[in-house]
């Protein structure tokens, strides 16, 4: 029997990066869309022939889906989740999962008690060349951490956050030093440590161009250095004592745009609970986005380390 999927919210990410990937997922029986704005709404629902609501409880109590997608505006992302979790459905929610440390708990609270999934994007995870990096480490082809340093822009700050944890482990202490001049913010620069020993540096400005490369990782490990380039873009491995390196690009034949990342994350969320198995990122990723964030704001405001949880 195909999954049930309904989705809120018909305006950014939800036409373009959602909503056709529900559509081409053959299990997947995409029922309804919801939005407060009558038109987009209409809008989503005529282009991939399903139902449209401008109220989520009427939603569903009509549509019963197994599954709620919630694309919303992020202050809107708990009261959604909530409502959706409370119907008996298992929600996939956007980035970032909350506004608060709060809220982030009490939406996987919600989940634990309703025995439901609760799913976060999380996309950037998904992107090739992340993937790929991922695999080494793994595999221990990297051999031991020794740290991960990422720039990019700030509106890349919660996906890095979370990258940083991907590939290097729990984060133990956070120092942040913004850099200010008067009350503007030209740069943000938070030194982390991990649980495995490692050390590494997360830095961000929103004076970086789109023009630019968006964002940045250099992972160094015993055995070698990675560095990944741009949202979708290329990887550079450089093996310890040797003189050559090794450099991936997508071809001609591969997916190049940023919305293969959403399209990932769906589809791994989708199939994990088809399967009945655990999703690859969840509520609490997001949490620690936040818990973070906490720890971040306080190491400043104390200019000394922090333990985030």
């Amino acid at each position: 029997m195909a999954l049930r999927v309904a989705m809120v919210g018909c305006g950014g990410q939800g036409p373009g990066h959602h909503a056709p990937v529900w559509w081409d997922i053959d299990y997947v029986s995409f029922v309804a869309v919801c939005d407060l704005v009558k038109e987009k709404a209409d809008a989503v629902a005529k282009k991939y022939n399903t139902k449209a609501y401008y109220d989520l409880d009427e939603m569903l109590a009509k549509e019963k889906p197994d599954i709620l997608d919630v694309v919303t505006q992020p202050k809107d992302h708990c009261s959604c989740t909530l409502a959706g979790l409370k119907a008996g459905a298992h929600v996939f929610c956007e980035t970032s999962l909350a506004t608060s440390t709060e809220e982030a708990k009490l939406m996987i609270e919600t989940a634990e008690k309703q025995n439901r999934i609760l799913g976060h994007t999380n996309n950037y995870r998904f992107a090739p060349h992340h993937q790929m990096l991922k695999k080494m480490i793994s595999s221990g082809e990297l051999g031991n951490p020794c740290y991960i340093n990422s720039t990019g822009h700030i509106a890349t700050f919660h996906h890095r956050t979370d990258l940083m944890r991907y590939f290097g482990g729990e984060i133990t202490e956070v120092y942040s030093c913004p850099a200010k001049s008067g009350d503007q913010l030209l740069a943000q620069n938070v030194s982390v440590k991990f649980e495995s020993g490692a050390t590494g540096t997360l830095m961000g400005s929103n004076y970086i161009s789109w023009q630019h490369p968006f964002m940045r990782i250099d992972y160094l490990g015993t055995k070698g250095r990675v560095i990944t380039n741009d949202l979708v873009g290329g990887l550079e491995k450089y093996d310890l004592d040797k003189r050559e390196w090794t450099v991936w690009q997508p071809t001609a034949f591969e997916e190049r745009d940023f919305r293969i990342t959403s399209r990932r994350s769906i589809e791994a969320f989708a199939e994990s609970i088809e399967k009945g198995t655990e999703p690859p990122t969840t509520g609490i990723n997001g949490l620690r986005y936040h818990q973070l964030v906490d720890a971040m704001k306080k190491s400043a405001e104390l200019n000394k380390p922090v333990r985030p949880y």
